[in-house]
């Protein structure tokens, strides 16, 4: 005989997975070695912009659009420029960068690799004539 309680526990049990399927939607592809390291970042989103400011925790720029984006910056962002590592003092109000950006452990945007300057444009192969 099928009771309330079992009924109750179904209804949270099938709850509980829904919600599961959707923060897996959410959060996007994972990098590679996410399915062995839950504790990597996903991998969510380039953006462009201006830097406001630059802090030891966190980096505002103002993207081409002029929306302000704000990022946490962690332990693991990496500093970039010309391919070569960066300090993250060497950032300065006024820099154009180019942000991949996951998110940090509360969810909140996080810089995962800061370039300076603009990310190169692909070339479109121009038709012979």
């Amino acid at each position: 005989m099928i009771t309330r309680n079992s009924i109750l526990g179904l209804v949270l049990l099938l709850a509980m997975a829904a919600t599961g399927a959707a923060q897996g939607v959410r959060r996007g592809r994972r990098s590679a070695d996410a399915s062995d390291n839950p504790s990597a970042s996903t991998l969510e989103a380039v953006f462009v912009g201006t830097v406001n400011s630059v802090t030891k925790s966190d980096l505002q720029i103002q993207a081409d659009n002029g929306n302000v984006l704000s990022f946490s910056i962690l332990h693991k962002t990496r500093f970039m420029k010309d391919g070569k590592s960066i300090k993250r003092t060497d950032l300065h109000n006024g820099d154009t960068v180019t942000i991949q950006a996951g998110e940090d452990p509360t969810g909140h945007p996080a810089a995962m690799t800061v370039t300076f300057g603009k990310p190169p444009t692909e070339k479109t192969a121009q038709p012979s004539s």
